[in-house]
């Protein structure tokens, strides 16, 4: 009996020691996670050194006689003098106003750009940032990801998992003076980190013309501020970055708000899908005509979906979302109509899904809209190259029934004037109409981009197709200021070729073989300037 107690007795201590120990392991977790959220939060750009210095972690070691009787100090001091040190200083990040129309002209890490419509280059952190953003944007669009909160890691800015820099690494004279981190070492963190969120929204705007449905470039684009953290042991003091990069908040419309704040609604994300997935059934419909054939189908057929919603002008309650963006163009609902912005967006996204045979690049354009008869407001409008060097402004929403550019009047057409490079002006119908572009376009895009052709834009010349032994004999109408003609060709459903060159208004096209064929003429100045598009008009059948 005993012997049995012996046992339980000894059992149960042992318990009691473990059970000790483990309380002991846990108190001290809960003294370590206050400590962890305060540096993590890090809410003040102040360093009290209450916020920056951690409990020293000293070993209450048992004082050692023979180390005061040599000099040296107790084990404890010992200890003490090498247990490491920690210090804490916020860094502020600006939020980004995305509606701003102010042209940032000094941006960080952007070079002149050689070739293309945009004016500058992306590289480095402003590079890594802007494919980061554009990413997440589309991921939100496609359904993907639900929530608007994006985060460059410091990680993707290629500055390491939590790498310690040093002073010297940091090119600075100290990383802590006076108890705290100093403002030329927090500055040397901050600059690693630099890229221009504004001029990457304003390049995302452009570019993503449907994925940007979800966001509302009305409201702030909020920066969560981050901490960087030095750990001083003796005299070695390292810096290093707290948390997992720089996080933008990205706002969101109304009409696709979720129900938490920086997450957008699965139902409303499958409306734009639909929406998205008409608009390449149409693209999919024209995919057989000329450049010039689908470009005008592009305008008609957003015409004829929507109409302009004059009441979103008019009530300035209406809030940013939908009347502005493209989806209420291709929703199938006969009841949903956009403004300038929708109309422009929608067109641009039609030339995007599209393939063409020649170089076609359609671009957004911003800016203020001024005509004689009354108007003097803020516009958005397209710029469209149709190849051979040739752009031109499309205004589909003054093309549509009922505006003052109705049926074409103010798409593919030469301008009347252009006093300043950034204003362009056409006459229709004795009225003058102007188009000044923001300063923010200027800064985006290339004066190549912006520049319209001087050069005045004519439909395909007829021409007249005459089929006999094997051979097509062409012949085709003058066209104004031509130096030479470029012949091009294409079988049924192929691609359009050039087949050869004249110096007068005749071709023979000696190698047919059986079917039908279609025929275009582009006429060229002495400087190879094109003067014309072709379109599917002249077609011939071919039969053995």
């Amino acid at each position: 009996m005993r012997r049995a107690l012996t046992i339980i007795v000894t059992v149960l201590v042992q318990s009691i020691l473990v059970i000790c120990s483990l309380g002991l392991v846990c108190a001290a977790d809960k003294l370590e996670d206050p400590f962890v959220r305060e540096i993590t939060s890090a809410p003040d750009v102040s360093d009290t050194q209450d916020d920056k210095e951690s409990v020293d972690s000293t070993d209450k070691a048992t004082s050692n006689t023979s180390d005061e009787a040599d000099g040296s100090g107790t084990a404890a001091e010992k200890v003490n003098e090498e247990a490491p040190k920690y210090y804490f200083r916020t860094i502020m990040v600006d939020d980004v106003n995305p509606a701003s129309k102010k042209p940032d002209q000094g941006s960080a890490n952007r070079v002149n750009a050689e070739s293309g419509i945009y004016r500058y280059q992306m590289i480095g952190n402003q590079k890594i940032a802007y494919e980061k953003i554009r990413n997440c944007i589309i991921d939100v669009a496609n359904g993907t990801s639900a929530c608007t909160k994006f985060t460059v890691t410091f990680a993707e800015l290629g500055l390491g998992d939590h790498h310690e820099y040093t002073a010297e690494e940091l090119g600075v004279v100290s990383i802590i003076a006076d108890g705290t981190i100093t403002d030329e070492a927090a500055n040397a963190m901050s600059q690693k980190t630099v890229f221009n969120m504004q001029d990457i929204v304003n390049k995302v705007l452009v570019d993503l013309p449907f994925d940007c449905y979800w966001f509302d470039k009305t409201a702030l684009i909020m920066a969560e501020d981050y901490s960087v953290g030095a750990t001083k042991i003796g005299d070695s003091v390292t810096l290093h970055y707290v948390g997992d990069g720089l996080t933008f908040r990205f706002p969101i419309v109304a009409s696709y708000a979720g129900s938490n704040e920086y997450y957008v609604s699965t139902a409303s994300v499958q409306r734009a899908l639909y929406a998205s997935g008409r608009a390449k059934a149409i693209v999919n419909e024209y995919c057989d005509l000329s450049d010039y054939g689908k470009l005008m189908k592009y305008r008609d057929v957003i015409c004829d979906l929507v109409d302009y919603n004059d009441q979103s002008v008019v009530n300035e309650d209406t809030p940013y979302g939908d009347p502005w963006n493209i989806v209420y163009v291709f929703d199938g609902d006969e009841k949903t109509n956009v403004v300038c912005e929708g109309y422009s967006k929608a067109f641009k996204y039609l030339c995007d899904l599209s393939e063409f045979d020649n170089d076609v690049t359609c671009i957004t354009a911003s800016g203020n809209f001024f005509t004689t008869n009354g108007s003097d407001c803020g516009h958005m409008w397209n710029i469209v190259s149709l190849g051979y060097g040739m752009k031109y402004m499309v205004d589909v929403t003054n093309c549509d029934n009922g505006s003052l550019g109705y049926y074409d009047s103010l798409m593919f057409k030469k301008y009347d004037s252009n006093p300043s490079s950034n204003i362009y002006r056409y006459k229709v119908n004795g009225i003058t109409i102007q188009y000044t572009y923001y300063d923010y376009v200027m800064d985006i895009f290339r004066d190549a981009a912006l520049d319209l052709s001087d050069t005045a834009f004519v439909d395909a010349p007829a021409i007249y197709l005459n089929y006999s032994r094997k051979v097509v004999d062409l012949n085709w109408n003058v066209v104004s200021g031509a130096d030479h003609y470029e012949i091009y060709r294409r079988y049924e459903n192929g691609n359009w070729t050039r087949i050869g060159s004249s110096t007068n208004t005749h071709f023979q096209d000696n190698n047919v073989s059986e079917g039908k064929y279609y025929y275009g003429i582009v006429g060229l100045t002495a400087d190879n300037e094109a003067l014309n598009v072709y379109n599917d008009k002249y077609s011939i059948d071919c039969y053995y």
